[in-house]
């Protein structure tokens, strides 16, 4: 799981859908391209706003976000986040992409 969110800005959706792969060190992350996902996560996108611009965090590319953010926004592989309940057959279909 990474630390930021790139394309943050003050015009957004209601919510923010965040596909994640393997984590990578910097150096293999320039040699690897990695179409597995192993989490996703869904943001309420004015909470994160007000969030971000209450901890003074600048908005851009590469915003940096909390791990406590990125926990309650999980919806797999660990459902911690309850807006959109996933079925079993979604979570199948998560964890046939997720490569493992």
């Amino acid at each position: 799981m990474g630390d930021y969110l790139t394309s943050i800005r003050s015009r957004r959706p209601i919510t923010t859908l965040v596909l994640a792969g393997p984590e990578h060190s910097a150096s293999k992350a320039r040699d690897a391209l990695s179409l597995a996902v192993r989490h996703v996560f869904l943001f309420d996108s004015a909470a994160l706003m007000k969030n971000l611009q209450g901890g003074n965090v600048k908005l851009g590319v590469a915003t940096s976000v909390r791990r406590e953010l990125w926990l309650r926004a999980e919806l797999y592989p660990e459902q911690r986040n309850r807006t959109l309940p996933l079925t079993p057959p979604q979570v199948e279909a998560l964890r046939l992409l997720s490569g493992e």
